[in-house]
């Protein structure tokens, strides 16, 4: 499930990747890419990943956690995958990890846990077992 822009493979124990654009108002007066624009493309790791699993759960973000690793800058090529870590009865933890597809050296890696809500009460509730097949597809088995 490589993104057809990507050139290099996703790391090891990955199947969801896609490319990733730094746009020049992603840097600071350094040259390098902003710890916000990290976030950004976590959510948009986030959002590739959720439509592999072309579920009807509703899913709200309830955290996200960036770790920075080594600095992008302007120019670079940046390969960012996705996977599961864990299945809650109500939430899905993601693991991410952004790198530099010219060398695969690792720039940035975190995490995000989304929990299913009931669409009129906004309660959490129980992730569907359409969402638990769909990620057993992906992943291989459940985590």
């Amino acid at each position: 499930m490589l993104d057809e822009r990507v050139q290099v493979s996703p790391p090891e124990g990955y199947r969801v990747a896609r490319s990733l654009e730094i746009r020049f108002s992603d840097t600071d007066m350094m040259g390098h890419v902003n710890n916000v624009a990290y976030v950004a493309f976590l959510e948009t790791l986030r959002f590739h990943y959720l439509a592999h699993l072309d579920c009807s759960d509703d899913l709200t973000l309830v955290s996200v956690r960036v770790d920075f690793r080594f600095p992008a800058r302007y120019g670079d090529r940046l390969v960012g995958a996705t996977r599961t870590t864990r299945l809650g009865t109500s939430s899905l933890a993601l693991q991410h990890v952004v790198l530099r597809a010219d060398d695969a050296r690792v720039v940035a890696d975190g995490g995000s846990t989304v929990v299913a809500i009931d669409p009129v009460s906004r309660a959490g509730t129980p992730l569907s077992q359409g969402l638990r097949e769909a990620v057993a597809r992906i992943e291989g088995s459940l985590p």
